[in-house]
């Protein structure tokens, strides 16, 4: 499984994974937003899932949106951390990554869609951190540590899409990951 910095391999299925697709148009235009669950999309899965997206529903590559969720209990999508990516998963993710817009596509129906950003201390904190000889680097050691980059109280900051019918029915929320936010300011410890 991807995200670790050891080999893990999955002995069953806890939950399942998604991919969520939103396609929005007027009329003459589309655009699509997907989303993933792996631990990041590679470039080359992207350009697949863009040209089959353009091949079954006409919307051009460049008007599909392909993003992951960041799991970190997921297959291995990339090669490194001591995986191997696993190229069978991945053109199969390709294909019903595909499916998924093609899906949304079919099913487009007049809706509103509104953008919203809120959030929320304590779910997540920042993983970089201010070493000794004055560069910044993530998970360092702890004996490198001078201080982390941001302060632990900082809110994360998540981001997302609604749609809804035009009688007020939710249609779809695509949210975003937390992450640190804009209020995150960098904190040194005093000169020794």
């Amino acid at each position: 499984m991807a995200g670790g910095f050891d080999k893990r391999r999955a002995a069953d299925v806890h939950d399942p994974l998604y991919a969520r697709a939103l396609v929005l148009g007027d009329g003459r235009r589309h655009i699509a937003f997907l989303q993933l669950d792996v631990i990041d999309v590679m470039k080359e899965d992207a350009g697949r899932i863009r040209a089959e997206v353009e091949r079954r529903v006409g919307i051009p590559a460049p008007h599909v949106l392909v993003a992951a969720t960041h799991t970190h209990s997921g297959p291995a999508v990339r090669t490194g951390h001591g995986l191997e990516r696993d190229e069978a998963y991945c053109s199969w993710m390709c294909l019903r990554a595909a499916d998924a817009v093609a899906m949304a596509f079919r099913r487009l129906r007049p809706a509103q869609i509104g953008w919203g950003k809120g959030s929320l201390a304590g779910v997540s904190f920042c993983r970089r951190y201010l070493l000794q000889d004055g560069t910044v680097r993530m998970n360092p050691s702890p004996e490198e540590i001078v201080a982390p980059t941001a302060r632990s109280s900082s809110p994360c900051w998540s981001t997302g899409q609604r749609a809804k019918s035009t009688t007020g029915t939710p249609l779809r929320l695509n949210p975003t990951a937390a992450m640190p936010g804009p209020g995150a300011s960098p904190r040194r410890s005093p000169a020794r």
